[in-house]
């Protein structure tokens, strides 16, 4: 109960006047981002129709294809954080001084820190996901295995980075690690949610500022009862 009544308070925080072009800049960037993984998906799909021997070529040309949407759906989530965490400095900063204004941390992180962190995290969730591919592949006889393989592996990878991304202007290293220790259902529920969201078309333009929005709320609810 007391996640969806974040997620709420998140959701109508995205039409907050401060909030909105950076809104609309994320929702750019993230319509880009997915035409740049269909336009990918499609080439790879295409390359293979060079295979035309019998039942060859079709056989490869399917298989590609319905291999390029598992990978562009696997893409979506980590690129959705990448893009929200390019701005998640200025989308914290105004939600802690709305709701947070004797809270609001000290510590500006800088664009290259946020990159790096981002670009590494994203790094790890595409090397994490290809070695699950032979996994992700027995799910389509059996979806329950994909469902629960993708969403938990991923929505702790996602979780982790948007709350380490917030917590970073309020705690050192080790705090950070210690207050996530602590509240690790929540971190990883969290990051479940955001990528369920940034998997629905249309709903996953909002996820890269929703994504920072819910996390500052929930860190800051942990962070109170420590």
């Amino acid at each position: 109960l007391g996640m969806l009544k974040l997620l709420k308070t998140s959701i109508l925080d995205l039409l907050e006047p401060g909030l909105r072009t950076i809104f609309f800049k994320t929702v750019i960037l993230s319509i880009f981002a997915i035409l740049t993984i269909v336009y990918m998906g499609w080439t790879l799909f295409s390359a293979y129709q060079v295979f035309d021997v019998w039942l060859l070529g079709p056989i490869l040309s399917w298989a590609s294809g319905f291999l390029a949407l598992i990978f562009g759906a696997l893409l979506l989530p980590p690129i959705t954080i990448i893009i929200g965490s390019i701005y998640s400095d200025d989308i914290t900063d105004q939600i802690e001084k709305k709701y947070y204004p004797s809270r609001v941390g000290k510590r500006q992180i800088k664009l290259s820190e946020l990159l790096f962190s981002s670009g590494k995290n994203f790094g790890i969730t595409i090397i994490v996901n290809i070695l699950l591919a032979p996994l992700y592949l027995i799910g389509t006889f059996f979806p329950i295995i994909t469902f629960l393989v993708f969403y938990s592996v991923n929505g702790y990878l996602v979780g982790k980075e948007l709350f380490e991304t917030v917590a970073s202007r309020h705690l050192d290293m080790k705090d950070r690690y210690l207050l996530k220790k602590q509240n690790n259902g929540k971190v990883i529920i969290g990051g479940v949610i955001m990528v369920g969201i940034s998997t629905i078309p249309i709903l996953n333009l909002i996820a890269a500022v929703l994504g920072v929005v819910f996390m500052t709320h929930l860190f800051h609810s942990l962070a109170l009862k420590n």
